[in-house]
């Protein structure tokens, strides 16, 4: 099967509690703290408010590599079998068979019959 790389962002509604003079020290205050990622500014709250797809495209397992590569540089020394096993799989419950290998086809109407008759197919 194909694979796609779908590209999302994930948003999270965050909220701060800041004592300051003035609303505006606070909103810098905030702003430079989160920026910093520093361990000393409390989170009141979080809640994630959804993802958003970005956007897709089909890859070939060179690409998925490299994105992975690129992505998560710190486990660059894993095996190429290792990384592979992120690719998440849909399991679909009727596998897709080439339609010249089909037994039905379908008619004007969208209901499948044998080929070449107008006998449904009921199978």
């Amino acid at each position: 099967m194909k694979k796609y790389l779908v590209e999302v962002i994930s948003k999270h509604l965050v909220r701060y509690v800041v004592e300051a003079r003035e609303e505006s020290h606070a909103l810098d205050e905030v702003f430079m703290k989160c920026e910093l990622y520093s361990e000393d500014w409390q989170e009141f709250s979080q809640k994630h408010i959804g993802d958003t797809i970005l956007s897709s495209r089909e890859v070939d397992e060179e690409e998925i590599l490299r994105v992975f590569d690129t992505d998560n540089d710190y486990l660059k020394e894993w095996s190429q079998e290792k990384k592979l096993t992120f690719i998440n799989t849909i399991e679909y419950e009727d596998k897709e068979i080439v339609p010249e290998e089909r037994e039905w086809e379908y008619d004007g109407l969208g209901n499948k019959v044998y080929k070449g008759t107008m006998k449904s197919y009921d199978k």
